[in-house]
């Protein structure tokens, strides 16, 4: 046997260990897509108040209304109880395909981006991603921030654009293992912006069966300027029939006297396929320099009724109605189809 001929058995043996590799690699790795696309027909008064997300244009019929959702996410076990994690998530609108756009970023992906490493001792995160008072929040509303009913950030002051309170750069995430029904994170991310500041926030929650409590704080801290504070609590409990929904917010930014916010809300199952999602929120601003879209002080009601053709699509309408100080009433509902896959 010449030695070319052992090189090339050789190079021949490395190839074939590598692609039994790479295909047990891939065995033990699980990625999907996912996401749903979101239709609907909105109309609006010409009211002066901000009705917040999911309103369009004032005084006339729209096409459009909430995102849609590209998402990939994955899992790779690697053994020893441990698991390398990604979740990519990027908005669109339906109606023409754009990307969605928010107050300080227009990219693909700018709603979560990011990679962990799960194992026995809790759970490391790092990239764009939920914050400690987004993920609260997002659970005191009954309709999912869906369609004109949603209810808007009802503690959230003027200095922060809503996208970067939901979701933070840069951030790093350590969230504990759970001890029973308890776990907690907490997240931590430096001062590169887009809103400056070192950002920091602590989430507690307790989930056992039909009963969740969620407390949440955060900070930033921009440079030369008073710490701003927020701090949401949200607690919820099925029982089956009706699922009531209460929440509490309070904010302090720039050294001014602190805000409030409260609501109360419902998920509540009809017979046959459909459910009714209703809420009330109040906003209390007691000095200038803190709104809510707009206003000095909120207060806004959503209704909104869903009727499931399956477990992944849904027919909806919609009302909301909210009014502020020293402005007009505006009311706006729609009609609309939501598919997931």
């Amino acid at each position: 046997m010449t030695r070319s001929t052992i090189a090339t058995g050789f190079g021949l043996g490395l190839a074939v260990a590598a692609t039994v590799m790479v295909s047990e690699a891939r065995a033990q790795s699980n990625v999907t897509v996912s996401g749903w696309v979101h239709g609907a027909v909105t109309h609006m008064n010409n009211g002066t108040s901000q009705l917040g997300g999911g309103a369009g244009p004032k005084d006339m019929w729209s096409v459009g209304g909430d995102d849609s959702a590209l998402q990939f996410q994955g899992t790779e076990d690697l053994g020893g109880g441990m698991k390398a994690r990604f979740f990519l998530d990027h908005r669109l609108n339906a109606d023409n395909g754009t990307v969605k756009a928010a107050p300080t970023v227009t990219k693909p992906f700018w709603w979560t981006s990011w990679v962990a490493l799960d194992t026995p001792l809790g759970s490391l995160q790092l990239g764009r991603q939920p914050s400690a008072w987004g993920i609260v929040s997002f659970l005191a509303d009954p309709s999912g921030w869906m369609g004109v009913s949603q209810i808007p950030l009802f503690a959230v002051p003027n200095l922060y654009p809503t996208n970067d309170i939901l979701r933070v750069n840069n951030a790093v995430t350590y969230t504990t293992p759970k001890f029973g029904p308890w776990q907690a994170a907490i997240q931590a991310a430096p001062n590169e912006g887009p809103i400056p500041g070192r950002e920091t926030g602590l989430r507690v929650e307790y989930a056992a069966g039909p009963a969740y409590a969620g407390l949440a704080f955060e900070k930033r801290e921009p440079p030369g300027l008073p710490t701003d504070r927020l701090a949401v609590f949200t607690g919820s409990y099925d029982f089956g029939v009706v699922k009531p929904i209460l929440s509490f917010a309070r904010t302090t930014v720039g050294g001014q006297s602190s805000s409030n916010g409260y609501s109360i809300g419902a998920v509540i199952r009809l017979p046959g396929t459909s459910t009714l999602h209703a809420a009330w929120a109040v906003s209390h601003f007691p000095v200038a320099g803190f709104v809510v879209d707009g206003g000095a002080k909120t207060t806004k009601l959503g209704l909104q009724y869903r009727y499931n053709l399956s477990k992944r699509t849904f027919l909806f309408t919609s009302l909301g109605s909210a009014s502020q100080e020293h402005a007009t009433r505006t009311t706006g509902y729609d009609f609309g189809l939501r598919h997931s896959f």
